[in-house]
């Protein structure tokens, strides 16, 4: 069941560089085998958002990796209690991060997976060609040509 009509980018998926830039890839995507269609817009709008929260979060884990770097050029200058204290602050932080990562890019492998985004769904909805039937007079002049 198609509706006809073209599938149209939410304003919060415009408003993030990396889920609009997502959008844009899967959309035109979806067209190349006909599938540019408005049943899958909340589904392709969730997921370039998903995707965006993705990019998001790893800036964040490269910006404490970077403080992280940071507070061990200077850790001669502070006291160690504080050096650690601190340190094993961000250590937790980038662990937080992580886990949120993981848990979107388990959603983002889950939305993929309906809607035949993956290689294995897609061969699901291949449809199966039917065995060509062989004429028997053509099959026997081959055998015996």
């Amino acid at each position: 069941v198609m509706s006809g009509v073209e599938i149209r980018e939410h304003a919060d998926v415009k408003k993030d560089p990396a889920a609009h830039k997502e959008f844009i890839r899967v959309r035109r995507l979806l067209k190349n085998i006909g599938k540019n269609d408005a049943m899958y817009e909340a589904v392709l709008n969730r997921y370039a958002l998903m995707h965006g929260e993705c990019v998001s979060l790893e800036k964040d884990k490269e910006k404490i990796r970077n403080f992280i770097e940071k507070l061990d050029e200077k850790k001669d200058e502070i006291d160690f209690d504080d050096y650690l204290e601190k340190s094993l602050r961000l250590m937790s932080q980038l662990g937080s991060i992580d886990k949120q990562i993981q848990a979107k890019r388990r959603m983002l492998f889950e939305f993929e997976k309906e809607n035949a985004m993956t290689i294995k769904s897609s061969m699901r909805i291949i449809p199966k060609k039917e065995p060509e039937e062989v004429d028997p007079v053509l099959q026997l002049l081959r055998k015996n040509g």
